[in-house]
């Protein structure tokens, strides 16, 4: 099948999809090695009162998970722990049980416009049975069992259509949807550094003992592993058929992880170097070049013995396998006495910031009232007090010494004319009173003309929370008894790599 893609020139597009297939086979086999151990029981749930048996289960899961695939590519294996796909499995179950009560039907023939329509099976904007009969093949799925799930997909549509059909948007919201986005101001503010206060703090070894004897969890030493890799360096100046040949020598290499799923073997087997980065945590990752911190993020999510998707790097393609990993770990008081030092120094000198911030407010409300800019900035002139100014900027712009600063924003656009002055406001570095300079009123004409985009936006998020909300309601009413969360639960409480292995064995 390589060969074919390669003589198609869709290799490199459809790389996601193989690389993924490979490695997400693991979760499916996961999650049909969980069912199959309470198999004798063939009970996932009860919604109803009645029993949803495994298979039924198993299949509305794999549905979700093939959509998932489809709309995330290779970013799903990071975006997995936050997509709960057994929730989602259980609303889908929910929705298409209330599709079917509303006697919602759809024909053949909308599915087969469904699957000519799927961007993913055309090619020059037209259906082509060779592409989608080669991706059905890449995700292991028969032509009947994706028709079926599609259906049930454009059913649990169809139910969202009738659920949200009468929903509309004021042009009150839309107006204050377009101001939140474009409405700009500008201010000046008295800054007071936490890092200016540090030098001033006198420090206590026995407060800075008790200190780390009330926040021990600032000092546990993180959780690491040590990954062990290999790499297929692109050769010097390959041509395109010397890149694909080192991307599918990789896949096979990949492939051969999912029957024995030992990196080293691999190595030796197919001459290769094998390295390691030796022990890392989170805070401190490695990041050889190429390796993304979303690649750490899901490192750090899985147990020795963990295989990614290979890592196509600027130099090549790495394979990789975790090996070790440690627990996370307390140190003595006297291995990390300057750690705990210099945090309770910071923390001494962040409430020095505060308190002078809130010293210098009460004279600025208590002398000046609601100053002019020209009087705020001469008050802070004549206390030798640090004086900034932002550039004029929106609510979601990233603000030059601040960063996001979303409290600083927040605070900044609830000042009115003739309230010009903030409480003081938290940042990351320190503490700040701020001064309303300007507020730029939006464009109205430029509203007209963006009013039905963002109108349709709104009704889009509005149709989303009113369905989910819908869903919440069936599920509740359904009286949900979930088993999958329970014996997931017990695998992740029990489990350990060497018992996983012998199982599957």
């Amino acid at each position: 099948m390589l060969k074919i893609l390669r003589k198609k020139g869709v290799m490199r597009k459809l790389l996601w999809i193989l690389a993924v297939v490979i490695i997400l086979a693991f979760g499916f086999l996961g999650q049909a090695y969980l069912l199959n151990r309470s198999r004798s029981q063939n009970i996932a749930g009860r919604i109803y009162g009645r029993v949803v048996s495994l298979d039924v289960f198993q299949h509305h899961y794999e549905q979700i998970h093939l959509q998932a695939v489809m709309q995330y590519g290779r970013n799903l294996e990071n975006l997995l722990p936050l997509l709960n796909l057994e929730s989602q499995t259980w609303d889908r179950i929910i929705a298409l049980r209330e599709a079917k009560r509303r006697k919602i039907r759809v024909s053949d023939q909308e599915v087969v416009q469904a699957i000519q329509n799927n961007p993913l099976f055309q090619k020059d904007g037209r259906f082509d049975s060779g592409i989608y009969k080669n991706v059905l093949y890449a995700l292991r799925m028969s032509a009947r069992g994706y028709e079926e799930g599609l259906r049930e997909s454009l059913q649990i549509t169809r139910l969202f259509e009738q659920v949200t059909d009468d929903l509309e948007v004021a042009e009150q919201e839309v107006l204050e949807k377009f101001k939140s986005e474009n409405e700009k101001l500008q201010v000046s503010y008295i800054f007071f550094p936490t890092n200016n206060y540090a030098e001033q703090v006198v420090f206590n070894p026995d407060a800075a003992r008790a200190y780390f004897e009330e926040n021990k969890n600032m000092f546990i030493q993180p959780p690491s592993i040590d990954v062990t890799y290999v790499s297929l360096p692109y050769p010097a100046e390959a041509m395109q058929d010397e890149e694909d040949a080192v991307l599918e020598h990789a896949l096979q290499i990949a492939a051969e992880l999912q029957d024995e799923p030992d990196i080293a073997s691999a190595a030796g087997r197919h001459a290769l170097e094998l390295k390691t980065t030796g022990f890392f945590s989170m805070e401190k990752p490695i990041l050889k070049e190429g390796w993304t911190f979303s690649l750490i993020q899901q490192l750090f999510r899985n147990d020795v013995g963990f295989i990614p998707p290979p890592i196509e790097t600027a130099q090549g393609i790495d394979l990789l396998q975790i090996t070790a990993q440690k627990d996370a770990t307390l140190p003595d008081y006297a291995e990390i006495e300057p750690q705990v030092r210099e945090a309770w120094i910071q923390t001494q000198a962040r409430q020095q910031a505060e308190q002078e911030a809130d010293a210098y407010l009460k004279k600025i409300r208590t002398g000046l009232g609601n100053p002019k800019k020209s009087a705020f900035i001469q008050f802070a002139k004549d206390q030798g007090l640090e004086i900034l100014q932002t550039p004029v900027f929106t609510r979601d712009q990233y603000l030059p010494k601040l960063g996001p600063a979303r409290d600083f924003k927040t605070a900044a656009f609830d000042l009115e004319p003739d309230q010009p002055i903030s409480d003081v406001v938290a940042t990351a570095n320190g503490y700040a009173i701020l001064h309303l300079d300007s507020k730029i009123p939006v464009d109205m004409q430029q509203f007209q003309g963006k009013k039905s985009e963002i109108a349709q936006t709104l009704l889009s998020q509005k149709a989303t929370e009113s369905f989910n909300d819908f869903i919440t309601k069936l599920r509740q009413e359904a009286r949900l008894e979930d088993n999958i969360t329970r014996l997931l639960e017990q695998k992740n409480n029990n489990a350990n790599p060497g018992q996983q292995n012998e199982i599957r064995d």
